[in-house]
């Protein structure tokens, strides 16, 4: 049985960086993306975005999508609706993020040869010790009781919380980097790039995400009450365990903790 339910980083496109885009409408030329933060699901938008603004396609328009879902493979396609198109990479860290390899040449349709990075699908369900719809209240509450029975509190500061997050039974390719089905599919990759800062310069270490539950509509954690969740149990790869006791085929990935002040 396969499950829906992914994790998105956010990353921080900095400016002046364009791409070479030549459609029917003619080219090449120089479009250039829009500076932000974003997870890959917001940036597809604003790609096509840009992409419209920058050269459009006469009689028809772009599209840029993530392939999804229980049986997705975290991979970007980029489409016109008429004609062909061509993207030569003038930013090769935004082809390695997108997951394509090499330019783009003369095709209506075309899809990465690899997963995108900041993205985790573990194809296992989401645990929480509480109800994941929620964002759980914290505070720094601090409370003094008199022998009498009297409670005097002080609280200053609120976070949400979630406690006890993990995924019990996580296939090896959506583990380890050396089993990988698809290259960038695995936990280890994506701790890498958006929890350690080793990988995509984009990303920073211990990058906010979003979460999106194993349930059939991918309702994100929190239910859209907060932007998005920091990862601050996640500091090393022995978050990871043995799911079976002298087996590698499945593994618990323990995400612990996940907070956020909005």
């Amino acid at each position: 049985m396969a499950f829906e339910g992914r994790i998105e980083a956010f990353f921080t496109v900095p400016a002046s960086i364009t791409i070479s885009v030549t459609t029917n409408a003619g080219g090449p030329t120089a479009v250039t993306i829009t500076a932000g933060s974003y997870t890959m699901t917001s940036f597809l938008t604003q790609l096509v975005t840009d992409l419209i603004a920058g050269q459009p396609v006469t009689g028809g328009t772009w599209t840029a999508t993530m392939s999804t879902g229980a049986s997705g493979t975290g991979k970007i396609t980029i489409a016109v609706t008429n004609g062909t198109y061509t993207i030569t990479w003038t930013s090769t860290v935004l082809r390695d993020l997108l997951g394509f390899t090499a330019t783009i040449s003369a095709v209506a349709t075309a899809t990465g040869a690899n997963q995108a990075l900041g993205v985790w699908m573990p194809d296992s369900p989401f645990n929480s010790d509480r109800n994941y719809l929620a964002a759980p209240d914290n505070t720094d509450r601090r409370t003094s009781e008199t022998p009498t029975g009297a409670c005097f509190s002080h609280s200053g500061n609120t976070k949400y919380e979630h406690t006890g997050v993990f995924y019990s039974f996580v296939p090896t390719a959506r583990t380890w980097i050396a089993s990988e089905a698809t290259t960038n599919e695995s936990f280890q990759k994506f701790f890498r790039d958006t929890q350690a800062g080793t990988g995509l310069a984009w990303f920073t270490p211990g990058s906010k995400c979003t979460i999106r539950s194993h349930d059939a509509s991918a309702t994100l954690v929190g239910n859209g009450t907060v932007a998005g969740w920091y990862l601050p149990d996640v500091s090393s790869m022995d978050v990871v365990k043995r799911a079976t006791d002298g087996w590698d085929g499945m593994w618990r990935v323990n995400l612990g903790r996940i907070v956020t002040d909005a």
